[in-house]
């Protein structure tokens, strides 16, 4: 994933607001669990279901602190933005993994600790329990 640190530099230039709502660490966790929630149905690792539950997941986690951060800025529109640049940051992990061989990622993918962390994220989100990203 050789784009993900010049997506990281690149999201707040393109759009300020979400770097000053959002820490760094917020938006490279956006970008990793993002590329997760879409590259793992490709693999074969997790469903759709899976996918669209982790990204409900970061949207949730991420547009709660962002609203509490930037008190004018109403969530539902925080979390339009964090799912705007999710969506960036899945649109790179699918050129990524157009660009090679699925093996290079699916492998890969299938030991990455995120992976796990992930499910207890899904798990947490649908029990309702929640779970912060971070």
């Amino acid at each position: 994933m050789k784009f993900v640190p010049c997506l990281i530099c690149f999201l707040p230039l393109v759009w300020p607001d979400i770097g000053s709502a959002q820490t760094q660490s917020q938006l490279d966790y956006a970008v990793r669990f993002g590329s997760i929630a879409t590259t793992s149905p490709l693999c074969g690792l997790r469903d759709d279901r899976w996918a669209a539950d982790l990204r409900q997941a970061e949207i949730q986690a991420l547009g709660s602190r962002g609203a509490s951060s930037e008190p004018g800025l109403p969530e539902a529109r925080q979390r339009d933005r964090i799912g705007a640049a999710m969506s960036y940051a899945e649109d790179e992990a699918l050129e990524n993994f157009a660009a090679a061989a699925p093996i290079a990622t699916c492998e890969p993918l299938a030991r990455n600790p995120d992976l796990k962390l992930a499910d207890k994220i899904v798990a947490a989100y649908r029990s309702g329990a929640g779970m912060p990203l971070w």
